[in-house]
């Protein structure tokens, strides 16, 4: 009987350090962004993740997204001092269907990270048969941590 209080001091102070040990603590912060751009006819032909930090370099990808088109949008002035800028490409698609977003950014300690969905017709689609090249282009807050892509696909059927 004489260690019973000396085993509820110990369980007592046992939970509390686990408690200590597995703080409820968030990893990651969603960043906002704006889309500038987004089309299946840019002129990128690889699969590109690519961020630019610069108004020359801007310019040449904004050259690129529409360079398909009969009319040019001209390119927007950037603030770079406190944003940046993400494109992602899915590359050339040799059909329709197929589109390509930045899910979400979130920021985490050490870095930015990317989410990419890519999404593509499943076997019960009919596409056009077209040779398709998705892109999209968006502004974000400039940050100096290293930029991770992390890319998700996703197929989709369509009904018959």
């Amino acid at each position: 009987m004489r260690f019973l209080p000396l085993i509820i001091i110990i369980t007592f102070l046992s939970c509390k350090s686990i408690e200590k040990a597995n703080p409820i603590e968030k990893t990651t912060e969603n960043i906002v962004f704006t889309e500038l751009s987004k089309g299946t006819n840019g002129n990128f032909t690889d699969k590109l993740t690519k961020v630019v930090t610069n108004q020359t370099d801007f310019n040449s990808i904004w050259t690129a997204a529409h360079e398909r088109f009969s009319e040019q949008p001209k390119p927007p002035r950037i603030d770079f001092e406190n944003k940046m800028i993400v494109l992602v490409a899915m590359g050339i698609q040799n059909s329709g269907g197929h589109t390509i977003e930045i899910s979400s950014a979130l920021e985490s300690k050490s870095d930015i990270i990317i989410n990419i969905l890519e999404t593509t017709p499943g076997t019960t689609c009919v596409s056009s048969d077209v040779m398709t090249f998705p892109y999209q282009i968006v502004e974000l807050k400039k940050s100096e941590k290293q930029v991770v892509f992390k890319t998700s696909n996703k197929v989709y059927e369509c009904e018959e």
